[in-house]
């Protein structure tokens, strides 16, 4: 028996699922991101509060970003969005706290061309 196809077949074989595993990988942590209970407040408040309303419109949407922008660690969070609304088009970045188990809005900023202005919360 010839051991070269045999390495070369165990070799394609390996490369295949790297990069089965690589390809699929962004996506499945995209969705582990979509489920963390500080992505929904986030999500939540950016579709529901008035200080957003004001800025972008009663109906406002996400936009549908595949990969979402940031992450929690140590109580802290912080996520940034794309938001479709009424009035205006609008890049918002989000930061919570963990407060007795909830995730809790502490500071919020608008994208103006490049320079985050901060939005002052209720």
């Amino acid at each position: 028996m010839k051991l070269k196809p045999v390495v070369t077949w165990t070799a394609f074989v390996v490369v295949t699922l790297a990069l089965a595993v690589g390809s699929i990988w962004p996506f499945l942590n995209a969705w582990h991101i979509r489920e963390t209970p500080a992505w929904i407040a986030a999500r939540d408040w950016v579709l529901e509060s008035p200080e957003v309303e004001t800025i972008a419109g009663g109906h406002r949407e996400t936009d549908g970003d595949w990969f979402p922008k940031g992450g929690a660690a140590d109580g802290q969070a912080r996520y940034e969005f794309r938001v479709i609304g009424d009035k205006e088009k609008v890049k918002l970045s989000v930061l919570l706290e963990e407060r007795d188990g909830a995730w809790v809005v502490t500071r919020a900023a608008k994208d103006e061309s490049g320079t985050w202005a901060e939005i002052v919360l209720r």
